[in-house]
């Protein structure tokens, strides 16, 4: 069920041994890792293992860290999946305990999303106003 309800988030979903990867377009791929469930580390005590890698993150949803941090759960911890690779390959993992987790989550994603449509219409009425005032002051 949360394999659903995240997969509208990212461009592209895979399933491999032991996890689900949630692949999107960012400045370290094509079809980067931006998020994977780690089914084989979950377990009914901790709940479902996520890995998040921050970086592709707040690119591929431009979320600042800080923002990010709120919508996560409670438990979370930093993590590297290569120390050597560099900062796209690191970020936060730990576990969604509940199902009030990942909604927290997904509502996260989502009231960003709708800041950043928001905003973008602002900007494109913004432009369409000084287009407007232009072509005005043109024909006058």
């Amino acid at each position: 069920m949360t394999e659903e309800l995240l997969k509208g988030h990212f461009s592209r979903t895979d399933r491999r041994t032991g996890a689900i990867t949630f692949n999107g377009g960012c400045s370290a791929g094509k079809s980067a890792v931006i998020l994977s469930l780690v089914l084989s580390e979950s377990n009914p005590n901790n709940g479902l293992n996520f890995r998040l890698y921050i970086k592709r993150f707040e690119e591929y949803f431009q979320i600042p860290e800080p923002k990010i941090l709120t919508f996560l759960p409670k438990k979370v911890e930093e993590w590297t999946f290569d120390p050597e690779a560099g900062d796209s390959w690191s970020g936060y993992q730990g576990f969604f305990e509940n199902p009030q987790d990942v909604e927290k989550f997904l509502q996260g994603l989502n009231s960003s999303k709708e800041d950043r449509t928001s905003t973008s219409n602002l900007n494109i009425l913004d432009n369409l106003t000084d287009e407007s005032t232009e072509l005005s002051a043109k024909n006058n």
